[in-house]
């Protein structure tokens, strides 16, 4: 697994994948596959029983998106 740090570059489509994942509002099947899968190779989501959660480095980087929007 390749980690990154929260300045990773992420697509428009990873960051949306990753804000839905934040929020656990969205079922995982309606979530975009590639991104997630890039989001979990990355390290900022993990597995999680059916659902898929976020690591601490994805809620940092999550936090960076936030904050420069």
């Amino acid at each position: 697994m390749a980690l990154m740090n929260a300045a990773t570059p992420l697509s428009t489509s990873e960051k949306q994948t990753l804000r839905y994942v934040a929020e656990g509002e969205v079922h995982p099947r309606e979530l975009d596959w590639l991104a997630l899968q890039r989001l979990k190779q990355i390290g900022f989501v993990e597995d999680h029983s059916a659902w898929p959660r976020m690591t601490a480095e994805g809620r940092r980087a999550l936090q960076q998106l936030l904050a420069t929007a």
